[in-house]
């Protein structure tokens, strides 16, 4: 999703932009056909195919955002003299690139330093977060109607596909706290595999319970929900250019620097980390403290919003064009 908000703002400048990726279990390669872009699927991860593709196209940048990738694939595959974007969010291997992007909270250039060639141009934190244009001209409304600070409408939503059925746990964990007071709206995507299971246990819920599946909408959804149940992942920078409060809980090793650095900066509450413990109380005691105490939901919103303004996008596609003039001298 990422790769698709760069490729969208790139292609208001009018570059031309291909996807090269493999048909693994929940991806999204539809989408990308959908949006408009060329896409080239690769059988597997071995740099030789990926090398001839890329030698077909013959571009002058190659972005790649894997975390299994390293200097070593991206010296065989990516041709000399093509200039190379890495998207990063572990700091713990090499890269051969000209600009490594690391979007989250708490990450110093330092960190890599010595994981990229001399001269690479660093793109490090929030500022830089990845997020589509509808985000950015959503935020002023969306911030403006949170000086009121109330806690009416959650919104639980843990990406597309929901791999450890996130949803399901959460909505079962707080569904003591969902009286007359809270109407929640779950969103999930089409290829998610618990969908049936969700929409099951919300109609046994009650009608305060809304399922909505691929929608096109988020940041309105976002911008009126009054506070948010979900993942340490890339929509953590979206409910964060919209200020609005969230309860994080962590279904993947890689969202824990991000969920840490959030909380550290009271931009958002850890609840849970699933990946290490099935407990989820903290999500129903989060939900009786938003619900109690305004001063909690009004400083995650302004603490959250001033992370991220949502032009990171154009910020990366600067920095692309910059480069670029400098190589081309």
């Amino acid at each position: 999703m990422r790769c698709l908000t760069l490729a969208g703002a790139l292609k208001e400048r009018g570059w031309i932009c291909h996807f090269l990726c493999q048909e693994l279990k929940g991806n999204i390669n539809s989408l990308i056909v959908q949006s408009g872009f060329d896409l080239v699927v690769l059988p597997d991860r071995s740099p030789e195919k990926a090398k001839a593709a890329i030698s077909d196209l013959s571009p002058e940048w190659v972005i790649v955002d894997h975390y299994d990738l390293d200097a070593e694939w991206e010296k065989i595959t990516i041709p000399e003299g093509v200039r190379t974007l890495v998207i990063d969010d572990l700091a713990n291997r090499s890269h051969r690139c000209d600009i490594l992007l690391d979007q989250n909270l708490g990450r110093g250039c330092a960190e890599y330093k010595s994981l990229v060639p001399p001269g690479s141009t660093l793109l490090i934190g929030p500022d830089f977060a990845l997020l589509r244009s509808e985000f950015s001209h959503q935020r002023k409304p969306s911030i403006k109607r949170r000086e009121h600070a109330v806690a009416e409408h959650l919104l639980i939503n843990f990406g597309g596909s929901d791999p450890i059925d996130a949803t399901t746990k959460t909505l079962m964990a707080v569904s003591g706290e969902l009286a007359a007071w809270l109407k929640v709206t779950v969103v999930m995507g089409q290829s998610a595999t618990s969908l049936d299971r969700v929409q099951k246990l919300a109609a046994s819920i009650g009608s305060q319970v809304e399922v909505l599946v691929q929608v096109e909408n988020m940041a309105r959804l976002m911008s009126d929900a009054d506070v948010a149940i979900g993942a340490a992942g890339s929509t953590a920078w979206e409910r964060c250019c919209l200020g609005l409060p969230a309860g994080l809980i962590i279904i993947a090793d890689n969202q824990v620097p991000v969920a840490n650095g959030l909380e550290a900066a009271g931009a958002a509450a850890i609840l849970a980390d699933l990946t290490r413990s099935p407990d989820l109380t903290g999500a129903l005691a989060f939900l009786q403290r938003v619900r109690a105490d305004r001063e909690f939901v009004r400083n995650l919103s302004t603490r959250s919003s001033a992370l991220t303004d949502g032009q990171g996008a154009n910020r990366v596609a600067d920095a692309m064009d910059q480069v670029g003039v400098a190589k081309n001298g």
